[in-house]
């Protein structure tokens, strides 16, 4: 952050020297345009209002070419919708003469004349199939005459009544069977001479046609109205051309006589003073231009370091607070000088639970270290097992609170504390607990491990039964 601070300073010494040099070339800048605006007006005292320069020449001529240009486009456009109109009406015609060769009234009625006759085509095949089906089941009827033995002697029998009345209307049947069948040959012969597809498809080109003529007939009056448009602008833009050359041809008069005169020099360098102070105008609105961003940076670095500065404030009081707070602050001491009483305390927590001890050490370096001590062999506490971790942070827990002068809770929660326990440990666990007694009033322990019920005073068992939770005193 330090370095950052120095960089702005650095930056805000070069903006404000920019801001110097800036300011003292706007100065100059306007007393060089004051000189000159007085030299034009000493100059521009005489009658100089009327005269002409090549100045003036070149803007008519300008003016004229700008004009030409806008004539010879227009005169192109207009050439192009003409052509355009010409060839949508040699478009139309063609396709006027196409339609005046079909109606497309004569061709729809003979369209439907076809599905009437397609309809009835259909009827009479289904009528011919049901014919058929009848003559085939009275020929079956009639066979049965030439099983029995009697013939046609007893033609009211009642076994062969029904073959007798078959035999009989068969050759009508098969008449008007044949009558069917000529239709049908009658109507397939019409059906075959024209087609229903190709009259529908005569019927949808004509139809194509005159959505194609629409098309075109829009298209040529579009165009026709914009020539009637461009014809307009045209006669405007060549009144303008000879305005043009009329003031073209005066000022050439003028420009003529002014030489003669000796006064257009006079012009001249009235035009140049004023071309020169319009430069310098313009320079000194850039240079103002410049000094308003300079500005603007030079708040702006102001601000950043403002910011930093207060930010490096804090930075530094949040250090000091963090060393305070670290492991080897304000907590470190105070367990320095305490010492003694936290391994005494934690010594008198742990005697009779377990073969060990707990010491907590702090060298010159002020580091402190936590020790697990067997008497004749010592170990660093992250080198324990999970029974001997367990054990020995609560034992210090407890130490710390007991040599504290805040105020204490009288109550202690163990949540799954024992889950790194064996059997074998369950014994040192049930003696720790008892001796806890002397420090807490209540202790309650949340635990999964079923062998803790057995050294507990009472059991509050916590079951889900029908997707609730249900918890019953054991």
């Amino acid at each position: 952050m330090t370095s950052s601070l120095d960089a702005l300073k650095q930056e805000h010494g070069l903006l404000t020297q920019e801001k110097h040099d800036l300011e003292a070339k706007s100065d100059d800048l306007k007393n060089e345009i004051e000189i000159k605006r007085k030299k034009l007006v000493k100059i521009a005292s005489s009658d100089t209002d009327n005269i002409v320069s090549s100045a003036d020449i070149e803007n008519i001529d300008a003016k004229i070419e700008r004009v030409q240009r806008d004539v010879d486009a227009i005169e192109v456009a207009i050439k192009d919708h003409v052509n355009s109109i010409k060839i949508h009406n040699e478009k139309i015609d063609k396709i006027k003469d196409v339609r005046s060769a079909f109606s497309v009234d004569q061709l729809q009625k003979e369209h439907d004349a076809i599905a009437d006759l397609e309809m009835k085509y259909a009827i009479n095949v289904k009528d011919l199939e049901s014919k058929d089906k009848e003559i085939e089941k009275i020929r079956r009827n009639i066979e049965v005459l030439s099983t029995v033995p009697c013939g046609d002697q007893y033609p009211t029998c009642i076994f062969i009544k029904d073959a007798h009345s078959s035999k009989k209307i068969l050759d009508v049947e098969e008449g008007t069977r044949a009558l069917v069948q000529r239709t049908l040959d009658v109507l397939k012969e019409k059906l075959s001479e024209t087609s229903r597809e190709e009259i529908k498809g005569k019927i949808d080109k004509i139809n194509k046609l005159l959505s194609l003529e629409k098309d075109l007939e829009n298209k040529k009056i579009y165009a026709e109205s914009q020539t009637a448009i461009l014809n307009e602008r045209l006669g405007v833009k060549k009144v303008l051309k000879e305005q043009l050359d009329t003031q073209r041809a005066d000022l050439l008069g003028k420009l003529k006589d002014q030489n003669e005169k000796g006064v257009s020099e006079i012009h001249q360098q009235c035009l140049e003073l004023k071309e020169s102070i319009n430069k310098l105008e313009n320079n000194t609105f850039s240079i103002a231009s410049s000094l308003g961003r300079v500005a603007e940076k030079i708040a702006n670095n102001e601000r950043q370091m403002t910011s930093l500065k207060d930010n490096i404030e804090r930075f530094e009081i949040l250090t000091l607070l963090e060393n305070a707070f670290s492991k080897k602050g304000i907590p470190q001491n105070i367990i320095a000088k305490n010492l003694p009483l936290l391994n005494s305390e934690i010594a008198k927590i742990l005697s009779g639970i377990a073969g060990f001890t707990v010491e907590i050490e702090c060298d010159d370096s002020n580091s402190i270290e936590i020790y697990i001590n067997y008497g004749d062999r010592k170990r660093i506490i992250e080198l324990g097992s999970g029974m001997e971790k367990m054990i020995s942070s609560i034992a210090i827990r407890v130490a710390l609170t007991s040599i504290s002068s805040l105020p204490k809770s009288d109550m202690l929660i163990i949540d799954e504390g024992f889950g790194v326990l064996d059997e074998s440990n369950l014994e040192s666990c049930a003696r720790l607990l008892q001796n806890l007694k002397n420090y807490f009033r209540k202790i309650m322990i949340i635990s999964h491990v079923d062998a803790i019920k057995d050294i507990v005073d009472n059991v509050l068992s916590i079951d889900m039964i029908g997707g609730k939770s249900r918890v019953k005193h054991v």
